[in-house]
C-alpha cells in the first residue's frame, strides 16, 4: 500500500462513477445481512474542505499537449466542483461538497450515496435520489425526509412514491393550520400515549 496505488484506486472509482460502486456494496450488504429496506430515510450534508483546489479548466492548462489523447474528454465522467455554498458548518469562507445518502431505517445501514458541487442546492436532489434509487432498487418503500424535500420541484416529479415529510412553516398553508382555525381538521385515531393526531388534505404544487 502505498501513494501510487491510492491514486490509482481514487483514479478507478472516479471512472466507475462512486454512487454506482456505493450500490454494488450496498447491495451486497443487503443481501448477506438480510437487512430490512422497507423504510429508507434520505438527507443531504455539505463538508467543508481547506486547501487550493483548481478547476477543471485549470487543470487541463497543465496538460502537455502531446500527450493528450484525441476524443477521450467525450468519454469522461463530469467532476464535481469544490466550491463556496450555503454552510451549515458556519464556515462561509471554505469550500465545500454535498453528499446526499439515503438510509436504512433497520440499523442505519447507508444505501445509496451521491456527491454533488458545493453551490448546489440539496433539496433539488431529493426527487433524483428517490427516482434513481427506485430504479435500481426493485423493492417498494418509504422515503422518510426532512422539510427540505417539501417544495413543488419535488413533489411534481415523485408521483406515486411513498414518502412522509414536514412540511416548512414558511408555507401560508402551514401556517394558517397552526395558527388559525382547527375546526377544519379532522381527528384521527392515535395509539401513542401523550400524543393526539389530526388530518386534513390539501393540494401544493398541484399535486394533491
Amino acid at each position: 500500500m502505498n501513494d501510487d496505488r491510492l491514486g490509482r484506486v481514487l483514479d478507478d472509482l472516479y471512472q466507475k462513477g462512486t454512487t454506482s460502486f456505493f450500490l454494488q456494496v450496498a447491495l451486497q450488504a443487503v443481501k448477506q445481512f438480510e437487512i430490512d429496506i422497507y423504510q429508507r430515510h434520505l438527507d443531504a450534508t455539505s463538508l467543508s474542505v481547506k486547501g487550493e483546489y483548481r478547476t477543471s479548466s485549470e487543470a487541463a492548462s497543465d496538460v502537455v499537449p502531446e500527450l493528450e489523447l484525441p476524443n477521450e474528454t467525450s468519454a469522461e465522467p463530469t467532476p464535481i466542483r469544490l466550491c463556496q455554498g450555503y454552510s451549515r458548518d458556519h464556515r462561509p469562507d471554505l469550500k465545500q461538497f454535498l453528499i446526499t445518502l439515503v438510509c436504512a431505517a433497520d440499523g442505519g445501514v447507508p444505501l445509496w450515496l451521491k456527491v454533488a458541487s458545493g453551490n448546489e442546492h440539496d433539496a433539488q436532489q431529493f426527487a433524483a435520489v428517490m427516482k434513481a434509487f427506485g430504479e435500481q432498487w426493485s423493492s417498494e418503500g418509504i422515503f422518510v425526509m426532512d422539510a427540505a424535500f417539501y417544495n413543488e420541484a419535488n413533489l411534481q416529479q415523485v408521483g406515486s412514491m411513498e414518502w412522509p415529510s414536514r412540511v416548512p412553516l414558511t408555507l401560508k398553508a402551514a401556517q394558517d393550520l397552526v395558527h388559525g382555525d382547527v375546526t377544519i381538521l379532522v381527528e384521527v385515531p392515535c395509539d401513542r400515549k401523550d400524543y393526539r393526531m389530526w388530518e386534513v388534505e390539501s393540494t401544493y404544487g398541484g399535486v394533491p
